[in-house]
């Protein structure tokens, strides 16, 4: 008598995909990777990491208030209010301690 389950689950595409070519990179399937995960959930008695709300880097990166930040920032560029420096004016700055104000930045 075979001693094995099925398990099915409905899962987005795209972390689905993602989560596919994980798994490719590390050498593993994805059904391997399930099945490590619920014998580590077994082992531990509980979630085999700890679950965070905290958003990644590039989800701070993209969102709504950061690109309203940066879109202002490149309308200002555009309409003549933004101060332009040079990569050896800014290094320079660097080194003395950082920038100072502008008349202009206020």
């Amino acid at each position: 008598m075979e001693n094995n389950s099925s398990l099915q689950i409905k899962i987005d595409k795209e972390l689905l995909r993602q989560a596919r070519e994980i798994c490719s990179e590390m050498g593993l399937d994805l059904p391997t990777a399930v099945r490590m995960f619920i014998c580590q959930l077994v082992r531990e008695r509980g979630l085999p990491f700890t679950p965070s709300a905290a958003p990644r880097e590039e989800e701070l990166f993209y969102s709504p208030q950061n690109l309203a930040h940066i879109y202002k920032g490149l309308q200002d560029i555009q309409e003549g209010r933004g101060i332009t420096k040079t990569l050896e004016e800014l290094q320079a700055m660097e080194q003395q301690g950082g920038a100072e104000k502008q008349p202009d930045e206020a």
